[in-house]
């Protein structure tokens, strides 16, 4: 397993696995449907301020990704980075998932960002992993839909 970030000749993989983590998860429901014109332009914006990390398998198939962006923080101004979507395929899971987060976290530290802030779905025990690694819970955020 390698991995590596993405080009933007991995534009359609990409875009692939969006679909897959937003059919899989409540934010499909939360959201709505999302058009691919409007997931490429998230992908292209990912890949313009951050990173998208591949983990890609021997015989070349990409199995999961890590998205993150680099904002300012609103308070601080200080540059820290943001993850947007992480997904590992259901036949990958296992270790693939905290290599993954832990090729975030050196993209991270490589760029003297200030943190990474990670989020966990509702009712998941990927908190759990984020405390192993010493992240620390801020806040639980709630949504609610009106169209």
């Amino acid at each position: 397993m390698t991995i590596r970030p993405a080009t933007i000749a991995d534009f359609d993989v990409i875009v692939e696995l969006v679909e897959h983590f937003l059919a899989a998860s409540i934010y499909a429901k939360i959201l709505g449907p999302a058009d691919r014109e409007t997931l490429e332009k998230l992908v292209g914006a990912v890949m313009d301020t951050g990173v998208i990390l591949l983990a890609e398998g021997c015989a070349g198939d990409v199995e999961g990704m890590l998205a993150l962006a680099v904002f300012d923080h609103p308070v601080t101004g200080i540059p820290y980075a943001d993850e947007l979507a992480w997904w590992v395929e259901p036949h990958a899971r296992g270790s693939l998932g905290p290599r993954l987060l832990a090729a975030g976290e050196a993209w991270v530290r490589e760029r003297g960002l200030s943190g990474l802030k990670m989020v966990a779905p509702a009712d998941s025990s990927v908190g759990r992993l984020y405390a192993r690694r010493g992240y620390v819970e801020v806040e639980t955020a709630y949504h609610k839909r009106f169209t």
